[in-house]
């Protein structure tokens, strides 16, 4: 008797210290959660794993779209355990903003899924900034728009322009003169144009330069070389549209030599239609306008025949 009692206790002790550990037990896999993808909302993870003592599940990671966190997941219960997910915010994310308007980004919410698997939600696409805004025009922005005739002048909203100054009507200049497009002065200032971009052009070859008779000095001369016959000119080129109100021929140093009689013509492109002035033979010869003409070219021809040359030695204009 007494040896089976200390038989069932030697077997009762062998069973004790042969108890089973928690590494006995198997460990199932970790469930991974879903990616979770927003560029303004939150997603949501994947359930963990079943296993016998409960893998850990991890949750997904949501996208980033300005500012984003991971998104949340919880794990997969099992017969062994539960195991728990990780947790996370969702992000959210907003479009750029420009001076013309603002955007604000798109929303999404990802999937959630069962067994450890998960599918990602997409986000939506952020929005894209409007266009910038542009100032209003105004007389002193160093623009010719709203209607104005000229730089910051002219039209319905601007001040008047002063002489010189392009015109469409006779309201858009100070002088209430605009002849030819310009606005020009009421009466003459006597002052006499300046002659920098002049150029002299002649008919004939065999004469003198025909910058001499631009030149300023009246002591030098363009010359026809050759008797005096009709249809011979001088065409003086200003370089740009100019006012005046005279012009004057000098021919005063070559005695003999003045024109016997000529035509003024006036060009703005250099077509020349019809005289605007006819004079007779005079050593100085001032052709005078009531009121002030625009042009660009001057053209002098002769209307009568002589024996001389035909002499210039200077012209002057004044405004």
């Amino acid at each position: 008797m007494l040896t089976l009692l200390s038989l069932g206790a030697f077997a009762l002790a062998g069973c004790l210290l042969s108890a089973p550990t928690l590494s006995d037990y198997a460990q199932g896999p970790s469930g991974a959660g879903g990616a979770g993808i927003a560029s303004a909302g939150t997603s949501a993870g994947g359930a963990g794993g079943a296993s016998v003592m409960g893998g850990a599940g991890q949750g997904g990671q949501g996208a980033t779209g300005g500012t984003t966190s991971a998104g949340a997941s919880s794990g997969g219960s099992s017969a062994g355990g539960t195991a728990m997910g990780g947790t996370a915010s969702g992000g959210f994310a907003t479009g750029g903003t420009s001076s013309g308007g603002s955007a604000s980004g798109g929303t999404s919410s990802g999937a959630t899924s069962t067994g450890g698997t998960s599918t990602a939600g997409v986000g939506g696409s952020s929005g894209s900034g409007g266009a910038a805004g542009t100032g209003a025009a105004t007389c002193t922005d160093n623009l010719q728009n709203q209607g104005e005739s000229d730089v910051d002048c002219g039209g319905s909203h601007c001040p008047a322009c002063t002489v010189g100054a392009r015109c469409a009507a006779a309201g858009d200049c100070q002088s209430t003169r605009c002849t030819s497009t310009m606005c020009v002065p009421v009466s003459p200032s006597n002052q006499l144009l300046g002659r920098a971009h002049w150029t002299g052009i002649s008919s004939l070859d065999n004469g003198s330069e025909p910058f001499r008779a631009i030149d300023g000095d009246v002591t030098t001369r363009w010359a026809s070389g050759l008797a005096q016959a009709p249809g011979i000119f001088f065409t003086l080129d200003l370089g740009a549209p100019q006012y005046f109100f005279a012009v004057t021929i000098d021919s005063s140093h070559e005695p003999g030599d003045e024109a016997a009689g000529l035509d003024l013509y006036l060009s703005l492109d250099g077509t020349f239609t019809k005289a605007v002035r006819s004079a007779s033979s005079a050593p100085t010869t001032t052709i005078t306008f009531d009121n002030a003409v625009v042009a660009r070219y001057l053209r002098f021809e002769l209307t009568a025949t002589t024996t001389t040359w035909w002499s210039i030695d200077e012209i002057t204009i004044t405004q």
